[in-house]
């Protein structure tokens, strides 16, 4: 049997909400931050081509912790809630411009409307997140917001 629990963290150039999960009584997830802020991009930002939050290691930008009383396997997926951010400005902005890792690993993935597998395991977890926004010149000024749906199932 597979059980889902589901948090929505948006995440953008403006913010982040959590949104609550259906209980279950041997699986819980929840995060450190109901927002990642990339503040307002300068010149350096567009030129680099993206705005990094916190791209060291052990300096992540949302921490995800994971509580399982019953040692259950599970899978921790997210997926951009939409195609494309919402925005104030003229223009669309694709949700691929945001990009996620864990903390301090390798490459850097692009959200997406699917369902990506962050992490799995068994027991409890602490899971450390790094994020990047992808800039350029043709970028509108205004504000960016783009909800993160992060599930969590048990199988």
């Amino acid at each position: 049997m597979i059980r889902s629990l589901r948090a929505m963290i948006p995440a953008a150039m403006a913010a982040l909400v959590l949104c609550a999960a259906p209980a279950h009584a041997e699986l819980s997830m929840t995060a450190d931050a109901t927002a990642v802020n990339f503040g307002q991009a300068r010149a350096a930002d567009l030129g680099l081509g993206f705005i990094e939050r916190h791209p060291a290691a052990m300096a992540y930008a949302l921490r995800i912790v994971i509580q399982d009383t019953g040692s259950a396997n599970w899978t921790l997926s997210l997926r951009a809630r939409a195609p494309d951010f919402m925005t104030s400005a003229a223009g669309a902005k694709p949700a691929t411009d945001l990009l996620w890792r864990l903390d301090g690993s390798g490459a850097y993935e692009p959200a997406d409307i699917l369902n990506q597998i962050v992490a799995t395991g068994t027991g409890d977890a602490v899971i450390d997140l790094d994020v990047l926004l992808n800039t350029n010149w043709t970028d509108q000024p205004g504000i960016y917001t783009l909800g993160i749906e992060f599930t969590l199932d048990e199988e």
